[in-house]
């Protein structure tokens, strides 16, 4: 079931672009709880909460009210699984969605983007996430089996922080830019690349990053 916390609320962010800001209060329950997520361009943030359910604040924005207006949000649940989709019509031309998204910090994501930012704060389920062009900056609270974590994205940075105690598998690739690491995990150096391998403590959780052309840091809190 989904609830609509108030009503939906227009701004005008410029002289040429308009907001149209709504919260929805989702509840999805039980230990296998999924968001899947996708979205063509903007900025999703998601963090932490101890309440049993989701909460999504989305700002939908274009040049025009009813663009903004007229930019669907779908949500739909199926078992546990939480799917949040970006309708935006024919025309893609300087509109967005702006998710802010809480939910328990287990949660496992999956996220899909083409153009913008994904953030995820002090995490400790499972992430995919795969951007075309932006950035990605993910930190986890804790990395160990079974969880895993996914970064691909062909043009931007991605930058994660793990915890010292994690026990992780990383297998990480950079096609043009620089690859930095708090960790001392064996890199190799290309001449316009870098590729990381190795593991932290037992190596149980799978850590796999792909970035064509962008910088990688794997840091440490």
């Amino acid at each position: 079931m989904i609830v609509v916390s108030g009503c939906g609320m227009v701004s005008r962010v410029t002289t040429h672009t308009f907001a149209y800001h709504e919260a929805l209060y989702h509840q999805i329950t039980g230990p296998a709880a999924v968001i899947e997520l996708h979205n063509t361009a903007g900025e999703v943030t998601i963090a932490p909460w101890d309440k049993p359910g989701i909460n999504i604040s989305a700002n939908r924005r274009a040049p025009t009210l009813r663009e903004a207006v007229d930019t669907k949000i779908d949500i739909e649940q199926t078992g546990t699984k939480l799917t949040i989709t970006s309708e935006f019509g024919s025309d893609l031309q300087g509109r967005n969605v702006l998710y802010v998204i809480h939910a328990p910090a287990g949660t496992t994501l999956d996220l899909h983007q083409s153009a913008g930012t994904i953030t995820v704060d002090d995490w400790s389920g499972s992430i995919t996430a795969d951007q075309t062009a932006g950035n990605i900056a993910i930190s986890m609270r804790q990395l160990r089996s079974p969880q895993h974590l996914t970064a691909h994205c062909s043009a931007g940075n991605v930058t994660l922080t793990i915890p010292k105690a994690s026990d992780a598998r990383f297998d990480a690739k950079v096609g043009v830019g620089a690859l930095t690491d708090d960790f001392a995990l064996p890199v190799e150096r290309h001449v316009v690349g870098a590729t990381l391998s190795g593991s932290l403590g037992s190596g149980a959780a799978p850590v796999e990053v792909r970035l064509t052309t962008g910088n990688l840091a794997i840091n440490s809190p």
